[in-house]
């Protein structure tokens, strides 16, 4: 029984120990720093003035070494401000309430009321200030840089509330939502210019080849299909088709090989072809074997493709060249043309 009461009297001392030493931190955590609404003054004579009167009021902002003085005045809207000084002081903490408060290196009798309640001693005068829970850092900071960029000028600046503050980053926002929306706009009419253009670049070698066609005077045109029927009675063209229709695909020196026989015998093909939209190397070599007749099926062994591969290529190329739907077969019959 003895050693439980001893026991309990150790514990006690022990939590009385630490609620005291915690009690003197917070007193030695107190500080001046952020912003200080003045609330009464009292003079030597008994006198004594609340503030805010009509409004208005003054603060002081402590940062750092300095503290930032102003008067306060609230508006419906907000806060406008009056700079009035900015100096250093001295704040120092003796323990048990007692402060020695400096203001340019001369002291001012201090009195500590509560973490939110102080008196400060000026020329005789009482001032009591109070801290504002309201302002946020930011709010503090833009006082105190208001302060500091307007001091000489004395002039009255309004200070931003928490409304106009959402709607400034709204507005801010937007800004810039409307820019983007801008580059966009500006990038589709790009797009589509672009594509206009290329449109009607495609549309004039559209009609220089109908009309290299149609145009055409008989003998060059039996000349033309001379040239032809002499490459297909050619040993490599005998040997490219048996090679085709056992269903060989072709090797890349045996595609440039093609390319290079019929180079002669079609004239400005390839370039046509390119000229008239941009080509993947399938499509290209695709349209290499549509023009010396070679069969879907025998098209699709050389390209290593399906049968359908091969079809869905073609639908493709006539509408990126049309831009409208025609079927396989119409683009085979407009690369015979070619």
């Amino acid at each position: 029984m003895v050693k439980t009461k001893v026991v309990i009297i150790m514990v006690t001392s022990l939590l009385l120990v630490m609620s005291c030493s915690r009690m003197n931190n917070q007193q030695n955590d107190f500080d001046l720093h952020g912003a200080w609404v003045l609330k009464q003054e009292k003079t030597p004579e008994g006198y004594t003035h609340s503030y805010p009167q009509n409004g208005t009021t003054q603060c002081r902002v402590y940062v750092g070494d300095s503290v930032y003085s102003c008067n306060l005045m609230y508006t419906a809207s907000g806060m406008a401000i009056v700079p009035l000084s900015c100096s250093d002081y001295t704040f120092i903490d003796k323990g048990n309430h007692d402060y020695l408060y400096f203001e340019q290196t001369d002291p001012h009798p201090f009195a500590y009321v509560n973490d939110s309640t102080i008196i400060i001693q000026h020329s005789g005068i009482r001032y009591t200030w109070v801290r504002s829970r309201q302002m946020t850092d930011s709010r503090i900071e833009e006082i105190r840089t208001t302060i500091a960029d307007n001091l000489n000028e004395g002039l009255t600046r309004f200070v931003l509330s928490t409304t106009e503050r959402e709607l400034r980053a709204q507005n801010s926002i937007l800004v810039y939502l409307i820019i983007i929306m801008v580059v966009i706009i500006m990038f589709i009419i790009y797009v589509a210019l672009d594509y206009r253009r290329r449109s009607r670049i495609v549309e004039r070698q559209l009609q220089q080849i109908k009309e290299e066609h149609e145009l055409r005077p008989i003998p060059v045109q039996k000349a033309i299909d001379e040239v032809e029927m002499s490459f297909f009675q050619t040993d490599y063209y005998v040997m490219l088709r048996r090679h085709l229709a056992a269903g060989n695909h072709l090797s890349d020196a045996e595609w440039e090989e093609l390319e290079q026989r019929m180079r002669p015998v079609y004239p400005g093909f390839s370039n046509k072809l390119y000229n008239l939209c941009n080509m993947s190397e399938v499509e290209y070599h695709v349209c290499l074997l549509l023009k010396i007749h070679a069969t879907p099926s025998e098209i699709a062994n050389a390209v290593i493709k399906d049968l359908s591969s091969v079809s869905s290529i073609r639908n493709r190329l006539y509408k990126k060249v049309f831009n409208r739907n025609g079927g396989a077969k119409a683009w085979d019959d407009f690369v015979l043309s070619i």
